[in-house]
């Protein structure tokens, strides 16, 4: 990026940050979220009624407010056995897309669907549901299809350039190379698709059928029928907000250990917009006909506040080349990168990212969706690095 923005891009850029600055001085919640974060912030266009505030906390909540509704899903004390990953073995030895996702609603949700029309008919209307498609006007940087958000006080971003680096991966191995996880696995969605929300029918669940796993087992599913054998970390580290990024950063290093083939690391999350006017956003598209929600990569960088994350680039390398590949497949379906001061866990891994599969807002079905399209487009990256 050169060292002089546009003016009409100075402060979009710089709101995002003038906020983390604000916020890292007010307290220890944010300093966890430049680390093992607990906090998504990203700067995007600003729906009517609003600014749109893109955080991990639920309706902007305080992370007591958020651990109340964790405590109030009772889940249940889990055993060893019960924290044991998915080994999904593809058993092929090509690696071809021989097909694409189905846009057919799959049947588990589908009975999701029937039973919630019934028990949430008289549901209270507490709030309104805008749909929202990202793209091009919201990014601060583009190359061709790819579009990033850049908010770093010092660093830029050369997208062609990121194209062209050789990313850290090689996939010429029968080993286990992904490791998807989710370090808010209590995070759900709505179940019905009818424009507005009810606080009476939570965004929280501890079920694996209805929260972040559902959307991860979408996503290793088409890894899988492309030939990849991909470990899936089903366990909730969320029990208590606060520490559960470090937990699931634990999780990950064993997990290294028992795979130490693993290099493509993948945290499965989902965003929460709430704008002002009590409004939400849910991002969404439509590919082959059917509703998906947008996804987003979130890209750390050592910048401001963060450190210990020397190898950032390699990070951003291959998110660009993540992000280009979902656009080239499924044009539509990425909002802009957000390349920001964050770590989290990317850290562990050169071709680590997060991933924000939709809002609070969008439907289960929107969300398993794009997790089966994001299936498609990871694995057509890691084809590009055979041979």
């Amino acid at each position: 990026m050169k060292a002089k923005r546009k003016m009409r891009n100075t402060m979009i850029l710089l709101m995002p940050a003038l906020i983390i600055g604000v916020a890292i001085s007010f307290g220890s919640k944010l300093l966890n979220g430049l680390g093992n974060a607990t906090l998504v912030l990203a700067g995007s266009q600003v729906p009517a009624g609003g600014m749109s505030t893109l955080f991990d906390e639920l309706e902007g909540k305080s992370d007591e407010e958020i651990q109340k509704d964790i405590d109030a899903l009772d889940i249940p004390k889990t055993t060893e056995k019960d924290n044991q990953s998915t080994v999904i073995s593809s058993g092929k030895s090509s690696s071809g897309l021989t097909s694409y996702a189905s846009n057919e609603t799959p049947s588990d949700i589908k009975k999701l669907i029937e039973k919630a029309k019934t028990e949430q008919a008289n549901a209270k209307k507490d709030g309104e549901i805008r749909e929202m498609t990202y793209g091009k006007a919201n990014a601060s940087d583009v190359y061709e299809n790819v579009y990033v958000k850049n908010v770093n006080p010092k660093h830029g971003i050369d997208i062609k350039a990121c194209l062209s680096a050789k990313a850290k991966l090689s996939t010429n191995t029968a080993e286990p190379i992904v490791l998807i996880y989710h370090t808010h696995t209590t995070e759900a969605y709505e179940t019905l698709d009818r424009g507005y929300y009810s606080n009476t029918f939570g965004t929280r669940s501890s079920d694996p059928a209805t929260n972040m796993v559902r959307v991860g087992d979408a996503l290793c599913e088409r890894l899988s029928a492309a030939g990849y054998t991909v470990i899936h970390d089903r366990e909730i580290h969320d029990t208590s907000y606060t520490g559960s990024y470090s937990r699931s950063r634990e999780a990950i290093e064993n997990y290294k250990k028992q795979y130490p083939g693993l290099q493509v690391i993948i945290d499965v999350h989902r965003d929460g917009i709430k704008n002002s006017d009590g409004t939400k956003t849910k991002p969404v598209t439509t590919i082959n006909g059917k509703k998906s929600a947008q996804i987003m990569i979130i890209a750390g960088c050592q910048d401001g506040p963060v450190t210990e994350f020397p190898g950032w680039q390699d990070n951003l390398n291959f998110a660009v080349q993540l992000q280009k590949h979902a656009e080239d497949l499924y044009p539509t379906l990425m909002r802009p990168i957000f390349f920001s001061p964050r770590k989290y866990n990317m850290d562990t891994s050169p071709c680590g990212v997060l991933l924000e599969f939709g809002s609070d807002a969008n439907t289960l079905d929107e969300a398993v969706y794009a997790g089966a399209l994001m299936g498609d487009a990871l694995a057509s990256l890691l084809n590009d690095y055979k041979g």
